[in-house]
């Protein structure tokens, strides 16, 4: 936003017009080039260059400085495997990573499942959630009790607010509630598949 605002100034402080539509792309430009209201769109050609160094060096400074995990970097260099981006549905089969003591290391799949486990238990444990769908930002959640949930314990394990409407809650857990929703469901279904094998009758047989 910073950049883009800066972009927009310095166009306006040197005379630059130029309509675009939503992609504000090639198209747009080609097609708006001598349009009347159109103003030095050569000019824009050499500003828009500029920003693109300026846009590599900046992302390329933050990407690195933070360890952000972005598509094409390599698991030695974020920790993440390569189809990270992916659907949890279509991605390859885990690969254990051994740390240098030869002791097999932590993955961050291994940490989201701990994450989840972890709120499933402030939330009232397994039993009290009926369902679970990431939100973007926020988790949400049918609850059998309300009560049962833990708002200090939730708090404490990264959530920057919880939100309860009857038997509805939300638990804003910012950019990674796509992921831990997904690990949350995969818990719970482990928790059904079980509940259903306690229930079968050892030894009988469905009658075709």
């Amino acid at each position: 936003a910073l950049l883009t605002g800066t972009s927009l100034a310095i166009c306006t402080a040197l005379g630059i017009r130029i309509g675009f539509g939503f992609s504000a792309g090639l198209i747009d430009y080609l097609l708006n080039f001598r349009a009347p209201n159109t103003t030095q769109p050569l000019l824009l050609l050499v500003v828009g260059l500029v920003y693109a160094v300026v846009y590599y060096f900046v992302f390329s400074f933050f990407i690195t400085r933070f360890n952000l995990g972005t598509p094409g970097r390599g698991e030695s260099s974020t920790g993440l495997a390569p189809d990270w981006i992916l659907p949890e549905s279509q991605r390859g089969p885990k690969r254990e990573r051994t740390a240098s003591n030869g002791h097999k290391a932590p993955s961050a799949g291994d940490a989201d499942d701990v994450l989840a486990g972890k709120i499933l238990a402030a939330l009232g444990g397994k039993t009290n959630v009926q369902s679970v769908e990431g939100c973007i930002t926020r988790l949400r959640l049918f609850v059998n009790d309300p009560d049962q949930i833990d708002d200090a314990g939730l708090k404490s394990l990264g959530a920057s607010g919880v939100i309860k409407r009857g038997k509805i809650a939300q638990v804003v857990m910012g950019t990674q509630s796509d992921r831990i929703a997904s690990r949350m469901n995969r818990i719970l279904k482990e928790k059904e598949d079980s509940t259903d094998d306690t229930l079968a009758v050892p030894g009988e047989q469905v009658s075709e």
